[in-house]
C-alpha cells in the first residue's frame, strides 16, 4: 500500500507548525510580517480603517466578526475535547511549595500597600489642587486690586531687582550708579557754593527726611554730601516743617498782639482827646 499524498494545505500547515515551534523562527516571521505591512501601508496597497470608505470600512469589519467567531469556535471545541487535570495527591508524595505560599502572601501585602499609597497619593493631589486654586485666585484678587491701585517700589525694592539679575542688568546697574554719583556731586556742589544759611538749610531739609532716616543713611548722607553735623543735628531735633510752623505761629501771635494794643489804645474809656496846653 502506497502513502497518501499530502495537500498542499497540510504541507503549509506542518511548515507553520515547524516555524512557531522555533521561538527565533517565529520572531523574525513577525518581524518579517511587521516591516511588510509598514511598507504595504506606505505603498498603497493596504489601509488602514479610518482611510478607507464606508463601504470598505464594512466589509473589513464584517470579515472581522467572522475570523473572530471562527476562532471563538475553535477554542470552545478544544475546550470541550480537552480531559480535565487528574488531581494532585498531596499524600502520595505531592505538596504545595512553601516559597510559593510565602511568595503570594508577599505579593498580596504588595497590593495592599500600593493601593493605601494610591488613595494617599490621590488625597494629597487633591489637596494640593485645591491649595494652587486657592493661591491662584488670591493671586488674581491682588494683581487686579494692584492694576486698580498701583503700588511704587521701595529705594531697597528696586536695589533688589536691579542686582537680582547683575549679569543682565549690567547697563541699568551702571546707569544708576552715574546718576547716583552725578547727583551727589552736583549737590555737594551747590552746597558748597550757597552763601546764605537758608540755602543751605533748604538742602539740609531735602536730604533730611524720614526715607533717609528709615533705612538708616545719616552717617552715609554726612560723608557723601558734607553738611556740617550742626545743621544737620538742629534739623534732627526739629524738623523744617515744625521750624516752618513754630515761624508762622510766632509771626501771627505778634500781628495779634499788635492788633490788640492799637485797638486798645483807641478806646473811648482808655484815651481820649483833650485841649491843648496853650487852651488849658
Amino acid at each position: 500500500m502506497g502513502r497518501t499524498r499530502k495537500s498542499g494545505a497540510e504541507i503549509q500547515a506542518a511548515y507553520r507548525r515547524r516555524r512557531d515551534a522555533d521561538p527565533v523562527r517565529k520572531d523574525m516571521y513577525l518581524q518579517k510580517e511587521r516591516k511588510k505591512y509598514k511598507q504595504d501601508l506606505l505603498a498603497g496597497k493596504r489601509k488602514l480603517i479610518g482611510d478607507m470608505s464606508e463601504r470598505q470600512q464594512r466589509r473589513q469589519r464584517l470579515q472581522w466578526k467572522k475570523r473572530q467567531r471562527c476562532s471563538r469556535l475553535v477554542t470552545s471545541r478544544l475546550a470541550e475535547n480537552t480531559p480535565p487535570e487528574s488531581p494532585v495527591d498531596f499524600e502520595e508524595g505531592g505538596h504545595q511549595s512553601r516559597q510559593k505560599e510565602r511568595g503570594r502572601r508577599h505579593v498580596r501585602r504588595e497590593k495592599a500597600a500600593a493601593y493605601r499609597r494610591i488613595k494617599d497619593l490621590e488625597a494629597e493631589l487633591e489637596n494640593c489642587k485645591r491649595k494652587a486654586e486657592r493661591y491662584k485666585k488670591r493671586y488674581l484678587r491682588c494683581r487686579n486690586k494692584s492694576a486698580s491701585n498701583p503700588v511704587r517700589d521701595t529705594p531697597r525694592t528696586k536695589t533688589r531687582k536691579l542686582l537680582a539679575n547683575f549679569s543682565r542688568n549690567k547697563h541699568a546697574v551702571r546707569k544708576a550708579l552715574v546718576f547716583h554719583y552725578a547727583l551727589v556731586d552736583t549737590i555737594k556742589e551747590r552746597y558748597q557754593d550757597s552763601k546764605l544759611e537758608r540755602q543751605k538749610r533748604t538742602f539740609a531739609c531735602m536730604l533730611s527726611g524720614r526715607i533717609v532716616k528709615r533705612y538708616k543713611l545719616q552717617s552715609y548722607s554726612y560723608q557723601q554730601l558734607g553738611f556740617s553735623v550742626r545743621q544737620w543735628s538742629k534739623l534732627s531735633s526739629e524738623s523744617a516743617s515744625e521750624i516752618f510752623e513754630t515761624r508762622r505761629r510766632r509771626f501771627a501771635a505778634n500781628s495779634c498782639m499788635k492788633d490788640d494794643v492799637k485797638t486798645f489804645c483807641l478806646r473811648d474809656d482808655v484815651s481820649r482827646t483833650t485841649a491843648g496846653k496853650k487852651k488849658l
